[in-house]
């Protein structure tokens, strides 16, 4: 997570000059995708739960008890990519649903 923020925000210094503005999205992890799909699931058989069981304990911790949409996703790239986020460069929106910390 780290590494990634830092590129962000090297790349916002960068890249400000040619009027391009770089955000992150972080999220916990999007049950719908393939991706988070087959990565929790090869968890999950590693522990020798099944994919259900471990979405609902990543889900549990949590604050909203439930893990970030596709669309919640997509809402808020769309928000970031407009003139009404103008004034942000440089930083991560944490989309973790308060799992992750700032």
């Amino acid at each position: 997570m780290s590494a990634i923020e830092q590129l962000t925000r090297n790349l916002s210094i960068e890249l400000a000059p040619s009027g391009i503005r770089v955000v992150g999205l972080r999220a916990q992890g999007m049950p719908e995708t393939t991706r988070i799909k087959e990565s929790f699931g090869m968890l999950a058989r590693a522990t020798g739960i099944t994919w259900e069981q471990f979405h609902d304990s990543v889900a549990s911790r949590t604050h909203m008890r439930r893990l970030t949409t596709l669309a919640e996703m997509a809402d808020m790239a769309a928000f970031m990519a407009s003139d009404r986020a103008s004034g942000m460069t440089g930083t991560v929106v944490n989309m973790s649903m308060g799992s992750l910390d700032d």
